[in-house]
């Protein structure tokens, strides 16, 4: 749905579409450093496992938060 060219990849315009529709807080700022980030090669553009890693590792973070807080 997000892979507007449907070339199997995000590129940044792609990135900030769907997390400004999953947080629509995000800046611009901020969603170019996600990218940045999750672009593990530096190609520009997010393939499906740079994307999954990503998720991944948000998720991580985001349970060792929780965890954090229970204790």
């Amino acid at each position: 749905v997000y892979d507007q060219d449907k070339n199997g990849v995000l590129d940044l315009d792609e990135f900030k579409k769907l997390w400004k529709t999953l947080i629509s807080e995000l800046d611009d700022e901020t969603l170019e450093r996600f990218f940045k980030v999750a672009d593990n090669d530096g190609n520009g553009t997010i393939s499906y496992v740079e994307y999954m890693e990503m998720a991944s590792t948000i998720d991580e973070k985001l349970n060792e938060t929780f965890e954090d807080n229970d204790n």
